[in-house]
């Protein structure tokens, strides 16, 4: 077993981990100030519509 290759494995996850933990808080962080803003379900429809969405 190469001992670098599995160095450079287990950063490379650890890496991976960090930036979908960052990812999922900027997600969770829209979300909720999409929600405390008021109506969203008019905030939801016109962002669909300005991408094409139904």
């Amino acid at each position: 077993m190469d001992r670098r290759a599995v160095v450079v494995l287990l950063c490379c996850q650890a890496l991976s981990g960090f930036f979908e933990a960052f990812g999922l808080l900027a997600t969770i962080r829209t979300i909720t100030a999409l929600i405390a803003s008021g109506d969203f379900a008019h905030r939801l429809r016109d962002a669909s519509a300005s991408t094409g969405g139904p």
